[in-house]
């Protein structure tokens, strides 16, 4: 079975690291939003985690306001990223699983293009 989560960390580096390592044992892929940028570019995770970043990532040097977490233990014959060019709000992966391609999506919306 492959168990995921989602949140938004407001880019803060402490709540991040304390969700990775509460995690650590229990989901196959996390998506996080407003994830902690350093100064390298570069979001921190444990040696138990694979970062997938939107492509634009190298680049664009503004931070990503989107990305997904998977889980070593998830083999990476099994899943792929999807190609979605020009973007900081959107990364995907595709993974294959027994019934077939599932498709998982993480895109940001700051809210500020609501109507009125």
């Amino acid at each position: 079975m492959l168990e995921a989560m989602a949140t938004k960390l407001k880019q803060v580096q402490v709540s991040q690291e304390y969700l990775i390592i509460q995690m650590c044992v229990k989901d196959d892929i996390i998506l996080l939003q407003e994830p902690y940028i350093d100064m390298f570019g570069n979001t921190k995770v444990t040696k138990d985690w694979r970062v997938v970043y939107p492509k634009s990532n190298l680049s664009d040097m503004s931070h990503p306001h989107a990305i997904i977490l998977i889980s070593v233990a998830v083999d990476t014959n099994y899943w792929e990223q999807v190609h979605i060019p020009s973007t900081k709000d959107l990364v995907a992966i595709q993974i294959c699983r027994d019934f077939g391609w599932l498709t998982i999506y993480n895109i940001y919306n700051d809210c500020s293009h609501l109507a009125p």
